[in-house]
């Protein structure tokens, strides 16, 4: 079927960005204090799903669609850390793979860096060591792995964490060494999404 004309969509704008990401920030808020479980992560997954119905339904420009993408993306993986919590690791790589998608079509280079942390950290929860390894190893290839060193020192951390499981000590020390490096020469009050203020 066609999509309606666009005149007749409703407008989506930065400010609806703002007040997404407020919900976003509060939504990691609760995780902080509260830890995850099936509660954050329906809420987590309501919020993509509202993103989605934005996407499908309103007027943006390419731009504001490409905020939409990243903050549905970040929902998304909130939602799979809450069900990691929960020891729901097939529902969690569900939500892994929409994530996946979500950041790719983004084009946004922090929240790719996020999504590659967490399926990384979810490949290790499953023992699927080579996995874990491939999965840092993609974070590195975020824009925000080059830019900034906070996320590189993320980035070369859980390659660190990764690489005992296929057997390769040495390579994880100097990994280890790297984002020790990387974290010393971070910038502590650049601005980062909420989902880096631990």
């Amino acid at each position: 079927a066609a999509a309606p004309p666009a005149a007749g969509r409703p407008t989506v704008g930065a400010g609806d960005v703002q007040r997404i990401r407020r919900q976003l920030a509060d939504l990691w808020e609760q995780d902080d204090q509260q830890g995850g479980g099936p509660e954050l992560e329906k809420r987590a997954v309501s919020l993509a799903d509202a993103i989605d119905e934005l996407q499908r339904n309103g007027s943006a420009t390419s731009r504001v669609r490409g905020r939409l993408y990243a903050l549905g993306a970040a929902f998304t993986a909130t939602a799979l850390w809450a069900a990691v919590d929960s020891r729901q690791l097939d529902r969690a790589q569900r939500h892994l793979e929409r994530a996946t998608h979500l950041a790719g079509l983004s084009g946004d280079g922090q929240v790719q860096h996020q999504i590659w942390r967490y399926a990384s950290m979810l490949a290790g929860q499953r023992e699927h060591w080579p996995d874990a390894v491939a999965a840092s190893e993609a974070a590195m290839s975020a824009s925000a792995h080059r830019r900034d060193p906070l996320y590189a020192s993320l980035s070369h951390a859980r390659l660190a964490v990764s690489l005992p499981g296929i057997g390769d000590r040495a390579r994880a020390l100097r990994a280890l060494e790297r984002a020790e490096s990387a974290f010393e020469s971070a910038a502590p009050d650049e601005w980062r999404p909420a989902s880096m203020d631990f």
